[in-house]
């Protein structure tokens, strides 16, 4: 597993053994990325903030922070993946821009934001149903802005979102893993 593109492109990431974590693949990562450099509705990342949910080994906020986000949060409660996340961080100069918080992701929330990221990324264990709870959460919570993007990875053969509250900007199926990038229709 690697950084896909920005300063960082072709730095290795470590991932915990076993099946606890499910770390996006590079192939899906960067044509995500890609999606979201040349969306016309996606902000740049350039001095974004970052909220990377479930975050795992943390590919997708470091990715963020490889393009030049200026600063990522990683809520995660593995203690293996949050080793790995820590490595990670470390070995790509990413102390500074980055925080970790362990913490159970619903609960995270449930205490409200303290600030409204520009992207979120949503990785969520398949089949439990967790993403759209979080989707939910997230507006009462006030994590996000008119301009968020909100990036949701799930399984391909899970369920449709609830459209009432989300706009589906653009979607994608890599593999396994269907993945939507979805506005607040109210923020």
């Amino acid at each position: 597993m690697r950084i896909t593109g920005g300063g960082n492109r072709g730095r290795p990431l470590i991932c915990p053994e076993g099946n606890d974590t499910r770390p996006t693949s590079d192939r899906a990562r960067a044509a995500l990325f890609n999606v979201l450099n040349h969306a016309s509705f996606a902000l740049s990342f350039e001095g974004a903030l970052v909220l990377d949910l479930f975050a795992g080994t943390g590919a997708l906020g470091l990715e963020a922070l490889s393009y030049g986000a200026d600063f990522a949060v990683f809520v995660e409660n593995s203690p293996k993946a949050l080793a790995c996340l820590d490595r990670n961080i470390r070995s790509l100069g990413h102390e500074k821009a980055s925080q970790i918080i362990n913490s159970d992701v619903l609960k995270w929330i449930d205490k409200g934001c303290d600030n409204q990221f520009d992207f979120i990324f949503l990785d969520p264990p398949y089949h439990k149903g967790l993403g759209e709870q979080v989707l939910d959460r997230l507006i009462k919570a006030q994590c996000l802005h008119n301009e968020t993007v909100v990036i949701y990875e799930r399984g391909v053969d899970e369920g449709i979102i609830n459209t009432s509250k989300w706009y589906v900007c653009n979607k994608k199926t890599y593999g396994a893993a269907h993945i939507q990038f979805l506005k607040p229709l109210t923020a």
